[in-house]
């Protein structure tokens, strides 16, 4: 998820995965914490939709309580992916436990295609209202989910660099948020993995369920050895 570690992909894998080391400015982490997670009310019934697996919850939970910290009042954007929805029920639930306030948005790359295909690309720069959304959120959640992982495929690359430049004010923005990045599991991207669906639900959640509290801990230690040494030596384990 996205400061020093994270759940985050670069943007050529994020279609697989959700897992970097490295993160931007603003940019929230699920290793990155000092802090555990605040105590925690149940769900209620009505907020767990029947047959859901657990490990979503679990997962919905890290990203409020641990990766974005969100507090009582806070006002989070959520943009799900149109594979995302049951994550994004319980994210939903999770921010209604921290008393949070929501704004949803539709993350579709199916949509995204059919509106840079039929621009005639001279795209606004940073829209206002879309600027404004993110200059005024505390905290931004990012749930992808896609139906194909290839839906953008034909749009020529010159539109989508278009596109980019003219959001470049509204990127900055969303990095003024504590904003956070993830993906939930989706048959299509467990076939761009090269994987079956069982699996690679389990090594998304292994990856991502995880006690990043302990493990906090641990790069903290780390980083107090590098900071005090001088000389970092790499050995391979491996024949060379």
């Amino acid at each position: 998820i996205e400061r020093p570690e994270g759940v985050l992909a670069p943007a050529d894998t994020q279609q697989y995965l959700h897992i970097s080391t490295e993160a931007g400015p603003g940019q929230k982490s699920l290793g990155a914490r000092g802090r555990g997670p605040r105590t925690r009310r149940a769900f209620a019934p009505s907020g767990r939709p029947a047959g859901m697996d657990e490990r979503v919850h679990e997962h919905a939970r890290t990203l409020v309580e641990w990766s974005a910290r969100v507090e009582p009042g806070d006002d989070v954007v959520v943009e799900v992916g149109e594979g995302a929805h049951d994550l994004g029920v319980a994210v939903a639930a999770a921010l209604g436990e921290r008393d949070a306030n929501m704004v949803t948005l539709y993350g579709s790359p199916e949509m995204e295609r059919a509106h840079r295909l039929a621009h005639d690309g001279g795209f606004d720069a940073d829209p206002e209202y879309e600027l404004a959304l993110y200059e005024r959120a505390d905290a931004a959640l990012f749930l992808r989910g896609s139906r194909n992982a290839t839906a953008t495929a034909d749009v020529p690359s010159e539109r989508s660099q278009a596109y980019s430049r003219a959001r470049q004010g509204i990127r900055e923005a969303r990095f003024g948020t504590d904003w956070v990045s993830t993906v939930h599991p989706t048959r299509a991207m467990a076939q761009a993995a090269g994987m079956s669906a069982e699996a690679y639900r389990d090594f998304v959640y292994d990856a991502v369920l995880r006690d990043w509290e302990a493990l906090a801990d641990e790069m903290a230690r780390v980083k107090t050895v590098l900071d005090d040494g001088e000389t970092v030596r790499l050995l391979s384990l491996l024949p060379i």
